[in-house]
Formats: structure tokens, C-alpha cells, sequence
């Protein structure tokens, strides 16, 4: 027998070898929907349109006959083989028309399951966009690099460190060039709007219809003094604002690098002379918050056509620089924007009820007496207090503090030593305080550029009546001995660049100097009247004595007032002048240096005797102090290397000492840099500048020793000093 071969698919060439069955019949074929294939439009050799009566003719298909060609049959063959259509097209004796009918109609559909193209996601995998917040929160980016979260700077406030630039171009009007700080909104091209329009930011009584960042400066840089032409602030500027304010995208920080220009009214041009400009974004293009790490920005060059605009009230002029195209200037400016603890803000405005008549000790005419006995310590600040004066009435004593970052004043009450009022406001050193003639008013005058009124109301209440703002560090300030006809106070101001300015002290929103004289070269660093209030004498850092005067009797406005420089005398060593006193005579005048003491007639103006001081093998420059006359005009006391000395003023002999052992806590790396004595008292005051010192109050006890004439090698001087006129 023979085997029989194993059951097997047959392959194409068996396929070709079997016979062909004959054609599919399709029933009933206009049932079928299925259009034709664009070979069939396409394979007629008419190109007219079938007409109506031919449509059904048409779409039913012919039977192909049964003689093929080779070809034909090979592809017939293939197509009746395929596996769906042997299976359903096949039709058996048994099946009806509607059977087969319908078994055409479920071929011809198409298949349920579709497959996914790959450029189309699946609902599986599609990505559902979430709708963004209303509220405006810090991206979960912003501070991942930092590896902190947005949350841990919740309580946080912001600060802003100015460091350095490089070297700047020489220029004939840079001399002491400053930075001034713009925070801007991208989103309305002005200032960036305050999280609360009633928190003040910038300072402590902002007016309350400012709801937006006012710009901020640092103090000059004096690049001549320095000798160099690279400034360094090294300055940190406190904002009261939160810090997630400020790191948003739509947040852009401008930096000035500008140079106040002297000699010219600010009312006609821009008082400005315009450096360089900088600029950060605080949230980068990648998403990221350009925080707690030191940024060198380019600085860039100002276009000319904006050169002479003035800023706006909400947007400053360098924002249109900033989007004009920039051109580099040659330099970098560092700074970092970074955070800061809340402020305890720390406030007491009601004033003690005192006796108007207290019982003083010193009796009207007395001689004073030498305070030996120390009556209390006052704790001001971190680091000490900066000048120190006692009211007109004697009942209390203003102290200009030196915190941390904060430059408070505190009022004291004599008698008890309780602080009775704190007031905050200046943001540098205050150099001078000084009281009006009914203690109504305080002067205050500090490096921050400006000087502020302080206004006691009988109801016990302290506000800032006014804010007297100058071009640079204002030195010195005291009230004119003589008012207006209405009865208006006139306050006088020294300042950095020279100029003597005269104000008006009553309280407005934007107070402007009424006069201002220019004679000297250098800053201001003493002021001082005689009891008529026709004769200035004014110091400066060059050791020139300028005396003015005033032919006016009366005055009845500011406006009227008018000082012309009559003398200038220049000391022998040309030490800077740190203060000059009116004796009680009226008749002379006492000048300290920094290196000695002199004093001077005020009739003829020359020098008449200089305060002998004790050996030194070397003469040492003293830090900026101010000393003082008693009320009685005998004694004149003033500060020398690690001691205080006490001079008669008349012979100019040292009659006393405070050296380190009675003075408490005293160093020579903690000067004493103000004193002052009662109006009514035998009581002294003297404020200390060093870290944790005090301000001590001394008086006079009778059951102590009194402090008399200690052996002291003393240098006997002579008369010496240059008049010019």
C-alpha cells in the first residue's frame, strides 16, 4: 500500500494545481451594500455618468464565464481559498436567500475593534488638563534647587543685599554714586502693588493712600574720600512685605547706580546725574526663584533720549529703558534677594503727666557742680546710642539708639528712667537730636538722607509731623533761636554736599527748603546760633569755620530770611570740626576738633586759648564726637583717647577727669560720642557707641567727694590759628 502523506495547508503551487470550482453566485446583489472600488470607476472606457435606468444593472455583478486565462484563474482561485471567504460566502443547499442575504450584509461591515494609531493616545493614557487656581500660589519649582519648600517662607519678609560693583567709568559728576531700588509689576508696567495696602513697607508711617512698594536707596558712597572707583555698599534693605509677594514671575527688580549733582534747582532739571542701570527677574525663564544666592547683574548704559526724563509717580523712566534695546556698560553690580524675620514692631506713644514745677536742685544762677555719683544705666539698643538731649523743660531726654537693623529713638523720663515713647522711622544713624523751645517738637537728623519732625500733642500722644528729605547724610540740625512774626518755627539742617538748608517746622506731605546757602567745601558738621539768631558759625570736615551773618530784626516768613558769610578761618591742623557750643555770655564760642579744643571771641573772631591736653606720643585722630557747655558756662566737657576731660572755660585748665575705672563699662573700643548736661540739674548724660554699651546718667551727691583737680602731665599750648577773610 502506499502511504498516505501527512495532512498539510497546501502551498500556492498545489493551489495552482487543483481544479478551480466554479464561481460564486451572488444572489440578489443589489442588497449588498458595497461600492465600487476606484479600479472599477476608473476601468470603463466611457466617461458619462451612468444614467438612472442602468444604476441597478450596474451594481449587480456578472457571472465570469468558464473559460479563463491563466492569470485569472490564479487569482480567482486565491481569492476563494482565503479563509473568510470560504467559510461564509460558500452557500449550501439548505440556505435560504435571507440567510445568505444577511450573511454578505455582516461581511461587508466593518470591524468593531480599532486599533489605536500611535500619534493618538488612548482615553487610557490621555492627559486631563487641570484648571489653574484663582488663587495666585508659589510654583512647587520655584525653590527646588534651594531643596526648601514654599511653605517655609511663609512668615517670612523680604531683603535685599547691595554689595559691590566693579570699577566705573570716571565721570566729572560721580563722586559718591548710591543704588535705588525699583520693584515693578510686569503685568501693569508699575510699581508692584503691597499683599496689605495698610502695611507700611519702606517705612514705618507710610501715608495710607500709597498701596504700592515705594523705591528705596542706599547711602552714598564717597569714591574720592576712598580713593578708588569701586563703590561697596554691603547694605541690607528691609522690606515689611512677605516674601512670596515678591517670587512671582510677573515681579522685575531695577537697580540705579546714581550720583547727586549740587549747585542747581531741582525744580528745572533732574537733580540725578544718571549712571549705569541694572535689572533681575526674580523668577527666571526656567522657573526658578533667583533667591538666597549672590546675583552679578550686567549693568547697562542709559539711552540718550531718556537721559533728562523725570520718573512718574507709579512707573520710574528706567522701566522704559528696560524695554528699549540695551546697550552694556562696563561693569557688574552684586546683590542677593533674600528673606528676614517679622519685625517686632514695638510702639508707645502716650507721654508721662509730670509736675510742670519740679523742684530741681540747682537753684537759677548757680554754679553747677560736677556730677560724681552715677544715678542710673539706660540699655538704648544692641549696639549703643548715637547722640543723646535733654528738654528744654528738663524732664526728659531723647536717645537715638543703634539696633541691629533698626535706628529707634527713645524718649525717657528723668526722674524714673522709664521709657515713656519709642519712635521709629529713620533707617541710618541719627547724628543730632534737639528739642523745640515749649518740647513740643524733637528734631532728628540722620544719615538716611533725611531730617524728621516728631510732634508731642498734650493728649500724650508722639507722630511724625514731617519729613524733611535731602540729597545725602544730613549731619547736624537745630532749631533757629528766633520765630516768624505768626509764630512759625524755622529749623536749619547741615548736610554732606555742603549746603545749609532753612525749613519751615510745621508739618506737610512734601516739605521743600525754604533757603539754602552754599560756602563750604566740604560736608557740614556743626551748626550753631547766637541768642539773637543774626550770627551762624558752621563747620566743616576740612577744619573751616564759616561765620555768617543776619541784619534782619524781624521775620515774617522764611522766605525773608537771608545769611551772608562774613568770615572764614581755617584751624592751624585743619582737623575736621566735630561741634561748636555758644557760651552762655554770648561772647565766645567753643570749637572741638578732632584733635583739639579752642576757643574763640565772637567779637573780633580769632582764637583766644586752646584747652591744654595730656601728653600722647602720637596724636591720635578722635571719631566724630560732640561735647558741651554747663549752663553756667564754667565747664566744657569733651572726650580725649580713653577718658572724658573737664575743662574750665575760661582758663582752658583741666580741672577733672571720667577716665575708664569711674566710668562703668567703659572702653576705649566704646567712645563716648555725645554729651550733654541738665538745663536745671547738676546732672550729665553721656551716650556710648559699641556693641551692648549703655547711656549713663550722672549727678551730683553731696555725701560723695567731689571731683576736684587730679595730677594730669599736661601740654601747655599757645594762641594759634589762620583768619581769612
Amino acid at each position: 500500500m502506499d502511504a498516505k502523506p501527512p495532512l498539510s495547508r497546501p502551498s500556492s503551487r498545489q493551489a495552482e494545481q487543483r481544479p478551480i470550482p466554479p464561481p460564486i453566485e451572488i444572489l440578489d446583489s443589489h442588497l449588498v451594500d458595497k461600492k465600487p472600488t476606484k479600479k472599477e470607476r476608473t476601468g470603463s472606457t466611457t466617461s458619462q455618468k451612468p444614467s438612472s435606468s442602468r444604476k441597478k444593472s450596474i451594481k449587480k455583478e456578472r457571472t465570469p464565464t468558464t473559460e479563463q486565462t491563466p492569470s485569472t484563474a490564479q487569482k480567482t482561485t486565491a481569492d476563494t481559498h482565503s479563509p473568510m471567504t470560504s467559510r461564509a460566502s460558500t452557500p449550501t443547499n439548505n440556505e435560504t436567500k435571507e440567510q445568505l442575504r444577511k450573511k454578505v450584509k455582516k461581511l461587508s461591515s466593518p470591524v468593531d475593534t480599532q486599533i489605536p494609531s500611535p500619534s493618538t493616545p488612548s482615553k487610557k493614557h490621555r492627559k486631563v488638563k487641570k484648571k489653574t487656581p484663582t488663587v495666585q500660589e508659589a510654583s512647587p519649582t520655584l525653590f527646588d534647587h534651594l531643596n526648601v519648600a514654599a511653605q517655609d517662607y511663609k512668615n517670612m519678609i523680604s531683603q535685599i543685599n547691595i554689595y559691590r560693583t566693579d570699577s566705573l567709568v570716571s565721570h566729572a559728576y560721580l563722586r559718591h554714586p548710591l543704588v535705588k531700588i525699583h520693584i515693578i509689576d510686569l503685568d501693569t508696567g508699575e510699581y508692584l502693588k503691597k499683599s496689605d495696602p495698610e502695611r507700611p513697607v519702606t517705612k514705618v508711617n507710610e501715608p495710607a493712600h500709597i498701596n504700592y512698594i515705594l523705591p528705596v536707596i542706599t547711602k552714598p558712597f564717597d569714591l574720592h574720600h576712598n580713593h578708588t572707583k569701586t563703590p561697596i555698599w554691603n547694605e541690607s534693605m528691609v522690606l515689611n512685605e512677605s516674601f512670596l509677594h515678591l517670587t512671582r514671575p510677573n515681579v522685575l527688580i531695577l537697580f540705579e547706580i546714581l550720583d547727586f549733582i549740587t549747585h542747581i534747582k531741582a525744580t528745572k532739571s533732574d537733580p540725578w546725574h544718571r549712571v549705569c542701570w541694572g535689572f533681575l527677574k526674580v523668577v527666571g525663564p526656567t522657573g526658578r526663584a533667583n533667591v538666597d544666592t549672590e546675583a552679578r547683574l550686567q549693568l547697562y548704559k542709559y539711552p540718550w533720549t531718556l537721559i533728562k526724563h523725570k520718573d512718574e509717580l507709579k512707573c520710574p523712566y528706567v522701566y522704559k529703558c528696560w524695554k528699549m534695546e540695551h546697550k552694556k556698560y562696563p561693569s557688574t553690580l552684586f546683590v542677593k534677594l533674600t528673606t528676614h524675620t517679622e519685625l517686632e514692631r514695638e510702639i508707645t506713644h502716650t507721654r508721662a503727666q509730670l509736675p510742670l514745677d519740679p523742684k530741681w536742685k540747682r537753684q537759677p544762677g548757680q554754679h553747677c557742680s560736677i556730677p560724681n555719683k552715677l544715678m542710673y544705666q539706660i540699655d538704648v539698643g544692641l549696639r549703643g546710642a548715637f547722640s543723646c538731649k535733654f528738654s528744654k523743660s528738663g524732664l526728659f531726654l531723647a536717645v537715638s539708639g543703634v539696633e541691629l537693623n533698626t535706628y529707634p529713638i527713645k524718649i525717657y523720663q528723668i526722674m524714673t528712667g522709664d521709657r515713656i515713647a519709642t519712635l521709629e522711622g529713620h533707617q541710618d544713624l541719627v547724628y543730632q537730636l534737639d528739642w523745640s523751645q515749649n518740647d513740643e517738637q524733637l528734631l532728628s537728623v540722620s544719615s538716611d538722607g533725611t531730617a524728621r519732625l516728631w510732634e508731642f500733642k498734650q493728649d500724650g500722644t508722639v507722630h511724625e509731623a514731617s519729613i524733611l528729605p535731602h540729597p545725602s547724610y544730613v549731619y547736624c540740625g537745630l532749631y533757629y533761636p528766633k520765630e516768624t512774626t505768626d509764630n512759625t518755627m524755622i529749623i536749619a539742617t547741615g548736610c554732606f554736599d555742603g549746603g545749609i538748608r532753612f525749613w519751615e517746622a510745621i508739618g506737610k506731605k512734601k516739605p521743600k527748603p525754604k533757603k539754602t546757602f552754599m560756602g563750604h567745601k566740604s560736608h557740614v558738621n556743626t551748626i550753631c546760633f547766637d541768642g539773637t539768631g543774626q550770627k551762624m558759625f558752621t563747620g566743616d570736615g576740612h577744619g573751616t569755620i564759616n561765620i555768617w551773618s543776619s541784619f534782619q530784626s524781624k521775620l515774617d516768613s522764611v522766605d525773608e530770611l537771608h545769611f551772608e558769610c562774613i568770615k572764614t578761618v581755617e584751624t592751624h591742623s585743619q582737623a575736621p570740626v566735630h561741634w561748636i557750643g555758644m557760651h552762655p555770655s554770648q561772647r565766645k564760642i567753643v570749637i572741638q576738633t578732632a584733635q583739639q579744643t579752642h576757643v574763640m571771641d565772637t567779637r573780633i573772631f580769632r582764637f583766644t586759648s586752646t584747652f591744654q591736653e595730656p601728653l600722647m606720643e602720637h596724636k591720635l585722630s578722635r571719631p566724630l564726637h560732640r561735647g558741651c557747655i554747663s549752663p553756667c558756662g564754667s565747664w566744657t566737657l569733651s572726650m580725649h583717647t580713653d577718658q572724658v576731660l573737664v575743662w574750665r572755660t575760661d582758663t582752658g585748665l583741666i580741672h577733672s577727669e571720667y577716665s575708664s575705672k569711674s566710668l562703668s563699662n567703659w572702653s576705649a573700643q566704646a567712645p563716648i560720642v555725645d554729651i550733654d548736661f541738665h538745663p536745671y540739674e547738676h546732672m550729665v548724660a553721656f551716650a556710648r557707641f559699641g556693641k551692648r554699651q549703655t547711656v549713663d546718667l550722672y549727678q551730683w551727691d553731696d555725701n560723695l567727694k567731689p571731683m576736684g583737680l587730679k595730677t594730669v602731665p599736661c601740654l601747655i599750648l599757645g594762641h594759634y590759628g589762620t583768619n581769612s577773610g
